[in-house]
C-alpha cells in the first residue's frame, strides 16, 4: 500500500527527451534562444534506429487516459527550477519567506508578466527501441 500523500501519485518512468528544436546562441549578446527545426532532436539510442535527423517516429501511448500521457500546466521557472505549477484554478508555488510550498489562485500576475506559461509534455513509448524502458 502506498504512503498517503507521498507515493500514491503514479508517474511514468522517463527514458529520455525528444525535442522539436535546438538552442542557438545569439552572435552579439551570447544568449541562448530556442530555434525550431524540421526534424526531431533525439538521444543517440533513437538516432541509431531512425538516423541523425528523423522526421517520423513510430510511437505508442502507454495508457488511454490523456491526462496521464499529456499533462498540461501553467509553469513558472526561475534559474531552471520549477517555482510554481498551476492548473488554471489552483497553483502551488515555492514561498521563499516560509521555505515551503504554498497555495495561490491560478492564473496569477506572473502569467500577465510572461513569467509563467502553459506547458504540455507528450509522453509516449518507442516500441521499436527495446533498450528504451519508459516514456
Amino acid at each position: 500500500m502506498p504512503i498517503e500523500g507521498l507515493s500514491n501519485r503514479r508517474r511514468l518512468p522517463r527514458a529520455g527527451t525528444i525535442r522539436l528544436g535546438i538552442k542557438k546562441t545569439h552572435e552579439t549578446s551570447k544568449k541562448e534562444y530556442p530555434c525550431e527545426v524540421d526534424y526531431f532532436v533525439c538521444p543517440h539510442l533513437v538516432q541509431m534506429k531512425y538516423g541523425p535527423e528523423p522526421k517520423e517516429l513510430v510511437i505508442m501511448f502507454p495508457v488511454e487516459d490523456e491526462l496521464i500521457f499529456f499533462p498540461q500546466f501553467y509553469n513558472c521557472y526561475g534559474k531552471g527550477i520549477l517555482l510554481c505549477r498551476g492548473d488554471g484554478i489552483d497553483g502551488t508555488f515555492w514561498n521563499f519567506e516560509k521555505g515551503d510550498f504554498d497555495q495561490r489562485k491560478c492564473p496569477c500576475e506572473k502569467l500577465e508578466k510572461n513569467e509563467c506559461r502553459p506547458v504540455g509534455r507528450l509522453q509516449f513509448l518507442l516500441p521499436e527501441i527495446k533498450e528504451a524502458v519508459g516514456v
